[in-house]
């Protein structure tokens, strides 16, 4: 059965407007096409967890969803690279941010998760030392998945930069282990003009890859009409 790993809500909405889902409709929607559950990842916030347990509580309670219904909390974050980002910042460039999908196995899991902020920007980035300072210390707990194309291994295989991305790939089986991280590829449009798009590119090169990889449709609204 298919779940999605990847769905925003209006939490999403803090910095920009990113998402028309609300957490009731989206449970009654998964639940409606036959699908037990689903991962929230909402950007860099997991605030919105506790209101999502207890509306999952609340329709079980009413028959509107199944018993077994599940939601996977995780967390959509912005891995930097902290020198590099604060070079930028110094000398007034532009700091990319990168997209990296968190998602809590547990309890510990889920207290790691909120391990993971930074005050002072618009943004909140995470960097790569913190993650291995908190995963490290407690492994297991969290699965990761590489997100979608605003995520660093989508980027260096678009640019062609195939080292980077691998060496990428290597650092997050260390850290979060080979059975807990999954390249991430999802659906693509044909262009117009039969160019290939970025998506992919990358999905390509994922599949070619032999990695373990997740199928998301990083879900941002419900339905074409609602976008």
């Amino acid at each position: 059965m298919y779940i999605n790993l990847h769905t925003h809500t209006e939490y999403s909405n803090f910095i920009t407007k990113d998402s028309t889902n609300r957490i009731p409709k989206v449970i009654e929607y998964v639940a409606k096409m036959g699908q037990n559950g689903y991962a929230s990842t909402d950007h860099e916030f997991v605030g919105n967890h506790v209101k999502i347990l207890s509306t999952v509580s609340q329709m079980k309670a009413s028959g509107k969803i199944p018993q077994d219904f599940k939601v996977i909390l995780g967390n959509e974050i912005y891995l930097v690279d902290k020198q590099d980002m604060e070079e930028k910042i110094a000398n007034k460039e532009s700091v990319k941010f990168y997209h990296f999908i968190l998602l809590a196995k547990d309890e510990i899991g889920h207290q790691q998760l909120q391990e993971f902020t930074y005050r002072g920007l618009e943004r909140r980035p995470t960097f790569y030392e913190d993650i291995e300072e908190v995963i490290d210390s407690n492994p297991g707990h969290i699965i990761a998945s590489t997100a979608c194309l605003g995520g660093y291994l989508a980027n260096k295989i678009v640019n062609g930069e195939t080292n980077s991305a691998r060496g990428f790939i290597d650092w997050c089986f260390d850290v979060f282990g080979v059975d807990n991280f999954y390249l991430e590829m999802q659906p693509h449009k044909e262009n117009e003009d039969d160019t290939i798009s970025e998506q992919q590119i990358v999905n390509t090169w994922i599949y070619k890859s032999g990695i373990p990889a997740i199928i998301t449709t990083d879900a941002h609204y419900l339905k074409e009409s609602d976008r």
